[in-house]
C-alpha cells in the first residue's frame, strides 16, 4: 500500500535580494531585484536578514527564513506555472520603515502573485532553483491530473455559413 501524498509541502528557502543605485535626470533611485533563490538547510523560523555584500552604489542583502508551501488545493496552478515556457517563483515584498524592500513570501502560484502586484505588495520573479522543481514536480504529479476531454466531445464551432 502506497502511503497517501502529504496535503502539504514545505521547503525553506533563502532570497538574495540587490539594490542598486540608478540615476536619471538629476535623480538618484533605488532598483530593486531578486539575485538569487537559495535552498535554505537551516530552515530558520522566522525571516531574518542583511546587508551581505556592498560594492560601489550595489547593496545585496540575504533574507533567510522564507518557506515554499505548496497546498494539494492548488495544485492545478502549479502545474500551469510547471507547463509554462519559464516556470518561475515569485518573491512577494513589502516596503520597510526606512525605504528597503523586504520579502515576505515566495510562491509558486501564479494566482498569488497577480493578488499581491493587484494589491500593494511588489512582486519579482527568478528562476526556481532545480531540487525546489523537483520537489514541485512530485507534488503536483501526486495531486493533479489535468481534465481529459471525454471521448466524442468535440469542440464548439460556430458554423454561420
Amino acid at each position: 500500500m502506497t502511503p497517501a501524498a502529504p496535503e502539504a509541502t514545505v521547503f525553506p528557502v533563502s532570497v538574495l535580494m540587490r539594490c542598486t543605485q540608478r540615476e536619471h535626470r538629476g535623480w538618484s533611485y533605488p532598483a530593486w531585484e531578486v539575485a538569487g533563490l537559495l535552498p535554505d538547510a537551516g530552515g530558520e523560523a522566522t525571516p531574518s536578514g542583511g546587508a551581505v555584500h556592498a560594492q560601489g552604489g550595489t547593496i545585496d542583502y540575504l533574507w533567510r527564513g522564507l518557506r515554499f508551501r505548496l497546498v494539494r488545493s492548488n495544485a492545478e496552478t502549479y502545474w500551469y506555472n510547471l507547463t509554462a515556457t519559464r516556470p518561475r517563483a515569485f518573491v512577494i515584498c513589502r516596503q520597510d520603515t526606512e525605504g528597503a524592500l523586504v520579502p515576505l513570501t515566495v510562491t509558486l502560484d501564479q494566482d498569488e502573485a497577480t493578488r499581491q502586484l493587484e494589491g500593494d505588495g511588489e512582486v519579482f520573479e527568478t528562476d526556481i532553483p532545480p531540487e525546489v522543481r523537483e520537489a514541485m514536480e512530485q507534488f503536483v504529479m501526486a495531486h493533479y491530473r489535468p481534465e481529459q476531454r471525454r471521448r466524442g466531445q468535440r469542440r464548439k464551432h460556430h458554423d454561420d455559413g
